[in-house]
């Protein structure tokens, strides 16, 4: 409201009238309505979904809590929770504003309070009261010069040098736990918990006010507040980092002296006997670590996909069930079989056409193979951020900017690629217009002159809307990062082939076709063989592509992403495990094959 209102108020007394009441949630229960949040929308599902993760960082011992105050929530009534947290030690350290630790914490420590008002009274009526204003609360402005006075107070009896907001809030604690007029404040709670409380921003509240009276009255002897001292202070706050470089430091000391010692026991060894001994020794070390890093952690996993979402209840096979029959399941499952069949295949296929290709050249070799390898060479972020830009779609009537749309728009003869110019949308109207597609949207393709609108009902229409366009876009980009690598590893083994081989082909007249089919492919099959391994490994664990592109969004998640977003989006332990052992399964058959070929090559 832009209108000034007097709501009743001529004199102080009755502005400060109804003091803020703290709400205090030790008296109800309130974890149900909490936890039943998680059910609804908006604000309420993430206020749920936060203190599910809030329970569960209290069960991490090695989780470092800290507690993050803003001034209108102290103001607002909830200092008593922060005090609780506190007080049953649910947090490790404070990150508040100065507002939040002065002008609301020690103020009402000193026994002044704030009061229920409005946020349409005239200020100017407040300001002839000396009265202030945080939204619809109103203070007291002569209690709050009070509580300057007794800032400066503390600080002209400290020694003067520096000290971090830390320091100087532990010592207003100390004079709260002797002169407080209302016990318990967060200050005091967290003075007898040994809790830190920082405020980076200290000076931005009374307490400014009160070090610049402590510097006027002292000005060749005061205390400062060293801001860098504390950003370097609250980065080591984590003590139990300690602990990890004690732990480094005594694994290191340990594997040094295991081997040492093994080293000393085969020197021991009869000498016929040292060289199985050496090879039994030293590899029992890496089986273990293999056993206790792959072997235990995917047993774990394996058990843990039969638990419920907290993966504390035995709920058989309902995870699986549910694997195979939510609907966004069974769509990430069939993107995931999408991705090995046509990733893996036109990977393998271009990389030997391409490498072949290369192979034959008579100059610019080198210079050839390092334009196709390029695309490896950059991370998965950058390859998907440059496609984004490709099939970048913008709504009418902004220009198109997207390489794909931008060549489609430009395309007719009297379209302005629906430009406005002059405050007009040009031809956009045109049917003779080529429109702009939704590329990774959901899909507009009825504006695709293929003879068949979306509106016919036919087989191609139909097609076209349940065919996985958005998948196949970003696959794409995969088979185009990979296939300069599959290339290189191609001509290598091509290179490989006896030249004799090739020139007795060419005696005999076969054709390059012939050649490619009959000689080299059948040569290089073992390479074949490895490199279409290691794509089907890096489709089962694709991860980069779908993360940064769509988030699984637009039906285009894959396994590794499901996975991910049942463990910290939803919480949910018991069908992110069995997502994994499901990529797990699919590994499998890849590992038994090679051993397997393994064994054959070996027996030959």
């Amino acid at each position: 409201m832009s209108e000034k209102k007097n709501l009743g108020h001529n004199t102080k007394k009755s502005f400060l009238n109804k003091p803020v009441e703290h709400i205090d949630i030790t008296s109800f229960d309130s974890r149900d309505i909490i936890s039943s949040m998680q059910k609804m929308s908006f604000v309420s599902r993430e206020t749920g979904n936060a203190a599910s993760i809030f329970n569960e960082m209290l069960k991490d011992k090695n989780c470092t809590i800290f507690l993050t105050l803003a001034g209108s929530t102290s103001a607002a009534g909830c200092m008593n929770i922060y005090k609780d947290m506190v007080k049953y030690n649910m947090v490790d350290a404070i990150v508040a504003t100065g507002a939040s630790i002065v002008d609301m914490d020690f103020f009402e420590g000193l026994g002044f309070k704030h009061y229920q008002g409005s946020q349409f009274q005239d200020d100017s009526e407040l300001r002839k009261n000396y009265i202030d204003r945080i939204y619809d609360t109103y203070i007291d402005e002569d209690e709050l010069q009070m509580c300057d006075k007794i800032i400066c107070e503390i600080a002209d009896k400290l020694p003067p040098k520096t000290y971090t907001s830390r320091e100087f809030i532990y010592e207003m604690g100390r004079y709260l736990k002797d002169n407080s007029k209302k016990k318990g404040s967060l200050i005091e709670t967290a003075f007898d918990n040994n809790v830190p409380i920082f405020c980076p921003a200290f000076t931005d509240s009374s307490a400014g006010f009160g070090l610049v009276m402590h510097q006027e009255k002292n000005p060749n002897k005061h205390i400062t507040i060293d801001s860098i001292r504390e950003f370097r202070e609250l980065t080591e706050i984590v003590s139990r980092n300690v602990l990890v470089v004690i732990g480094i430091i005594v694994g290191s000391s340990f594997v040094f002296l295991l081997f040492n010692g093994m080293e000393r026991l085969i020197r021991l060894a009869p000498r016929e006997r040292r060289d199985s001994l050496e090879a039994r020794m030293f590899a029992g070390p890496s089986l273990f670590m293999i056993g206790l890093f792959l072997f235990y952690p995917a047993i774990r996993t394996i058990y843990l996909s039969f638990k419920d979402r907290y993966g504390k209840s035995f709920n058989g096979v309902e995870n699986y069930s549910w694997a195979f029959s939510d609907t966004e399941m069974l769509v990430t499952i069939r993107n995931q079989i999408v991705w090995l069949v046509f990733v893996v295949f036109f990977t393998l296929l271009i990389g030997l056409i391409v490498g072949w290709l290369s192979d034959r050249l008579n100059k610019g070799e080198a210079f050839f193979k390092s334009i196709v390898f390029m695309p490896m060479a950059i991370s998965a972020v950058g390859a998907t951020a440059i496609f984004k830009f490709i099939y970048e779609y913008r709504p009418p009537p902004l220009t198109q900017i997207g390489i794909i749309n931008g060549i489609r728009v430009s395309a007719g003869e009297k379209c302005s690629n629906n430009r406005i110019i002059e405050g007009v949308l040009n031809d956009y109207a045109d049917p003779s217009c080529n429109r702009a597609i939704g590329w990774l949207q959901q899909r507009d393709l009825s504006n695709l002159q293929i003879g068949e609108t979306l509106e016919s009902g036919g087989w191609l229409s139909n097609l076209l809307v349940n065919f996985p366009l958005n998948t196949v876009l970003l696959l794409v980009i995969m088979i185009w990062a990979y296939t300069g690598f599959a290339a290189v590893v191609f001509s290598a083994g091509i290179k490989a082939i006896p030249a004799d081989i090739m020139e007795a082909g060419q005696i005999d007249g076969a054709s390059e076709i012939r050649i490619f089919l009959s000689i080299v492919i059948p040569y290089i099959k073992s390479t074949i063989i490895v490199v279409g391994t290691y794509m089907v490994v890096t489709v089962l664990k694709a991860f980069d592509i779908i993360y940064v592109s769509t988030r699984g969004d637009l039906e285009t998640n894959l396994l590794a992403v499901k996975m991910l977003d049942e463990f910290s989006k939803y919480r949910n332990i018991g069908r992110s495990s069995t997502v994994a052992v499901i990529i797990f399964v699919c590994v499998i058959p890849i590992i038994v094959g090679n051993a397997l070929r393994e064994k054959e090559s070996n027996s030959l």
